[in-house]
């Protein structure tokens, strides 16, 4: 169990960390290869995860769209 655990805490950690590069790679670029370019950088990962992300992260519902669902 603990290694499930440990094994699950890392997968949690490691997404967040990546979620938070794609917002940093957001930041004040306007480019869209830019901002592949710094994701890249910071995660090491590949142009067609920053796509995966990016999506993944566009389906998120936003605060607006859940204020309307009251």
């Amino acid at each position: 169990d603990f290694i499930n655990a440990e094994h699950l805490f890392k997968e949690i950690t490691e997404t967040d960390e990546i979620i938070e590069a794609y917002f940093e790679s957001q930041k004040g670029i306007n480019s869209e290869m830019d901002k592949i370019k710094v994701f890249r950088q910071l995660t090491g990962l590949s142009q067609r995860t920053y796509y995966r992300y990016k999506k993944r992260i566009a389906n998120l519902p936003s605060k607006n769209n859940m204020a309307n669902d009251k």
